[in-house]
């Protein structure tokens, strides 16, 4: 009729003469081809719904149902379902961001508490490291000691910082950083921490 002309963009004389194939090219013809004819043999309804074809006249999603009316004949209804089938696509997009968002928050959370218990453990090893080379007096070798131990947790208080700001309870800062410095603080510390048969070089 008129209207899965208009649906489909197939006019009837095209049908007529022709395979159903030759008029609805696609991998999926043949299932709706035998899903009409075991309509016609049975009775039975055939539909399938959220059926999305592409190509220079037929663009969208369509409801297809197909049914036996009296004299064997069979009949067959379209529904154009594209404007229902995108609502329910971005529905699924907006509820995998919202998905999303939760996750990110709850990652930032424990973020913050992993940051603000690390925080607590810093201040005392820089507490300690400060109490260290007050006592150190003249023996310059406790001293350096103490200074590599408060250099590692203030390295490590800026990651916390880091961390507070990915939990966004903090900010987070763009700043010039002397590499060069960067690698002697690490170099000194792998020193005294590796062992003696490493060789550490740097160029």
């Amino acid at each position: 009729n008129p209207e899965a002309e208009r649906l489909t963009g197939i006019r009837l004389d095209e049908w007529r003469g022709k395979e159903f194939r030759e008029i609805w090219p696609g991998e999926n013809s043949g299932e709706i081809l035998e899903g009409y004819l075991h309509a016609t043999r049975t009775g039975e309804v055939f539909e399938r719904e959220e059926f999305a074809y592409e190509d220079h006249r037929i663009s969208g999603a369509f409801r297809i149902r197909a049914f036996r009316i009296p004299g064997d004949k069979l009949a067959v209804a379209f529904e154009n379902i594209t404007t229902r089938k995108r609502a329910e696509e971005e529905r699924q997009h907006l509820e995998e961001q919202l998905h999303h968002a939760q996750k990110m928050e709850a990652i930032g959370q424990l973020a913050g508490g992993v940051a603000h218990d690390f925080n607590n453990l810093l201040s005392g090893i820089l507490g300690y490291a400060s109490l260290l080379k007050l006592e150190a007096g003249e023996d310059s070798g406790v001293r350096e000691a103490a200074q590599t131990i408060e250099q590692a947790a203030e390295r490590a208080a800026e990651l916390t910082r880091q961390l507070l700001g990915f939990a966004r309870r903090g900010k987070l800062q763009n700043a010039p950083v002397d590499l060069h410095g960067t690698i002697e603080e690490v170099v000194r510390l792998l020193g005294r921490t590796f062992d003696k048969n490493i060789r550490i070089t740097q160029r």
